[in-house]
């Protein structure tokens, strides 16, 4: 990625973290001034780590991130939940997420290639999930904008720490070669395997907390199982778990196509919107894994031809 592209996303962490203490700043409990003073802070830090190409606290700040919403997850389970609003309202998604978010912590310290995926992975789905329900409340401060303003400010700064050269080099440095190829195969099965850690958790979302339609939400969960495991099975390096990869994006985009079709037929426009929403993370992880294919069966034809 370009050097500049890190400092930009952190200048634009701190820029977001400015407008979440805009929109909170009528109705912000004690909780939630503190966690945008501490992002902010996490703001300014990271440009000075950014530019400095200070790698620990790189990943230092990225590590505290995810530990804050750990904490802002394992409150509702202490009996005192510290935010207003409960985006994760469902026990069995937050409990995914906890856990999910104290590997991947444990993977950033251990320096797991798979753990950087992740956490971008992660971070982008972040970005575009707050960024299109804050959208069309962009103008209204609240303590649901500025939830979702302040979600938006972290997942930049994860990406802005992470993203770097340096960073892949680090956490590539004793993984396999495969993995810092620039195959377009490799890097096709690399870039199927991150959309689909961001595909993943949007799966469970819409199966526990909106199943729209229910035809489609029963179809989710097994899914989301399935790429799970699709992606396990590649970080093995594992032939079954790249034709998994395109097996499972043939699944994503079908499951798009009917959860639209399906609630375009409802009588309120807005199950339309909300099928489309989780399009945008579905279709494209799907379209990636199907160019992952494509370069997979292309070397396989040419072979062909060149035999006839």
């Amino acid at each position: 990625m370009p050097s500049r592209a890190p400092l930009i996303l952190s200048l634009l962490g701190l820029a977001m973290t400015t407008y979440a203490g805009w929109l909170g700043y009528t109705d912000m409990s004690c909780f939630e001034r503190a966690a945008t003073l501490v992002v902010g802070s996490l703001s300014l830090l990271s440009i000075a780590a950014v530019a400095g190409q200070r790698l620990r606290l790189q990943r230092g700040i990225s590590m505290t991130l995810f530990a804050m919403m750990m904490v802002m997850l394992a409150s509702k389970y202490l009996g005192h939940q510290l935010l207003a609003i409960d985006l994760m309202h469902d026990e069995r998604y937050a409990t995914f997420l906890l856990v999910l978010l104290g590997v991947n912590v444990v993977g950033i310290m251990r320096g797991s290639f798979l753990a950087r995926w992740l956490s971008l992975a992660l971070a982008g789905g972040g970005v575009l999930s707050a960024g299109l329900n804050l959208a069309p409340f962009a103008t209204q401060p609240s303590q649901y904008t500025w939830t979702l303003a302040i979600g938006i400010a972290g997942s930049l700064l994860i990406l802005a720490n992470l993203l770097g050269s340096k960073q892949r080099e680090h956490f590539e440095r004793d993984a396999s070669p495969l993995w810092s190829s620039q195959d377009p195969l490799l890097k096709a099965i690399r870039w199927t395997m991150i959309s689909f850690m961001a595909a993943v958790p949007m799966l469970l979302v819409y199966t526990w907390m909106q199943p729209i339609v229910p035809a489609t939400a029963q179809t989710a969960l097994p899914l989301a199982i399935f790429l799970s495991l699709s992606i396990l099975a590649s970080a093995k390096r594992w032939v079954i778990g790249a034709v998994g990869l395109v097996l499972g994006g043939i699944a994503l985009i079908t499951q798009a196509a009917f959860t639209y079709v399906l609630a375009a037929q409802m009588p309120h426009p807005v199950f339309a919107n909300v099928a489309l929403y989780y399009a945008v993370f579905w279709v494209p992880a799907g379209l990636m894994a199907l160019l992952c294919g494509a370069r997979m069966v292309a070397p396989v034809l040419r072979l062909l031809s060149d035999r006839n």
